[in-house]
């Protein structure tokens, strides 16, 4: 069976953990934890990162940090992750869905343009595998209308836009170290804190919401609350997972780059090319290659083929289901407008297996797969 992910390994991730143990420091914030967060900074050029424990805990930190009241409102894409809207809609924010663009899975700015009210106070975008929304034009309008921008960067660890580092763009950039992701130490996140003058603020919120930071600096006698804060740290096991895995990023990058050029190749202008569409990717985007998609025609082809490859022991997936289509949203008052483009997304998108281990023959295998699929339907 070609599964759809396996969980890159570098083979010394228990060495570092033996650290971790004889350390005897477990909780975050310790050895690990700094080393993760000092290499991050370094080496894209963050201003302040912090580890969490998910990136969906990273979204609740900038809830908290961005300080959005009762009434308030934040543009969300609608075709991202189901979570990414609830850290705000527990503070009574609402959350404003976004269309994506035609041409790709992100967020589209002229849906944006049109969302946009005096209650707007932040926008959320969301850069589809590693492959960056229009920023220069998201950027834009932050600007003129003075709002915050969230980058969801969950995805995009090594990737880049004209050169930058995305997640480093936004006041606040948002990642993920779950295992589906190119590195991981399992379950994690990271926030990096873009905007200097929130810095402060971050501190507060992952020390629980107390001044403990300024404590510990000696600056303050005791501390107390001083604010709404959270338990934002990530385990040092989980930490010295992730810092051996950090070492590896580049050759992860490369060989996923090699793949998705593999897959590339074999499917643009093969003879069955007319039954879907392959994604097409800027030159300004250097990608960390997360995802590799095809577009189908139609919802009713989508599941179809998913069948038949289980079938044949490939697995494959289509991705989000869109905010607008969920229960929680589409009875709302939320929202009252469509969204032909995610819809479209939807129903079309569908992954292929791409991981560190993933060989050339095992693509040979799932273009063959593909091919008989089309052509039981010429």
């Amino acid at each position: 069976m070609i599964k759809f992910n396996i969980p890159y390994v570098s083979g010394n991730e228990i060495e570092r953990i033996g650290e971790a143990i004889a350390n005897k420091s477990f909780s975050g914030n310790n050895h690990f934890s700094k080393l993760c967060e000092a290499y991050l900074e370094e080496k894209y050029g963050f201003n302040k990162c912090y580890l969490t424990p998910s990136c969906t805990a990273a979204l609740e930190m900038a809830a908290l940090i961005f300080e959005l009241e009762p009434g308030d409102e934040i543009i969300v894409p609608s075709f991202t992750f189901a979570s990414c809207p609830n850290p705000f809609l527990i503070g009574g924010v609402k959350v404003v869905l976004a269309d994506c663009d035609k041409t790709f899975p992100n967020i589209s700015v002229r849906s944006i343009e049109g969302l946009i009210t005096p209650k707007t106070k932040a926008i959320m975008v969301m850069h589809y595998g590693g492959i960056a929304c229009d920023l220069n034009s998201v950027m834009a309008i932050c600007k003129v209308h003075g709002l915050f921008l969230i980058e969801d960067a969950a995805q995009c660890l090594n990737a880049f836009y004209a050169g930058k580092p995305l997640g480093s763009f936004g006041d606040i950039g948002v990642f993920s170290f779950h295992e589906t992701k190119n590195i991981h130490c399992g379950e994690g996140g990271m926030i990096a804190v873009n905007n200097p003058a929130l810095v402060d603020k971050a501190e507060i919120v992952r020390q629980y919401g107390t001044n403990r930071s300024v404590f510990l600096k000696g600056q303050v006698s005791h501390y107390e609350s001083v604010g709404l804060g959270l338990a934002m740290f990530q385990s040092e096991l989980n930490a010295s997972f992730l810092y051996e895995q950090l070492k590896h990023i580049s050759i992860v990058t490369d060989k996923r780059k090699a793949l998705w050029n593999y897959y590339y190749h074999s499917l643009n202008h093969n003879r069955f090319f007319q039954y879907f569409t392959l994604p097409e990717v800027e030159e300004i985007n250097d990608s960390n290659y997360h995802v590799f998609f095809i577009l189908l025609n139609d919802a009713q082809q989508t599941n179809s083929l998913i069948d038949y490859l289980s079938k044949q022991n490939v697995m494959i997936t289509k991705h989000f289901y869109p905010l607008h289509l969920s229960d929680s949203f589409k009875e709302s008052s939320l929202i009252d407008l469509t969204f032909p483009n995610a819809t479209f997304y939807n129903n079309s998108l569908v992954r292929l297996p791409l991981y560190y281990s993933l060989t050339n023959k095992d693509i040979d295998i799932i273009v063959e797969q593909l091919e008989s699929f089309f052509l039981k339907r010429v």
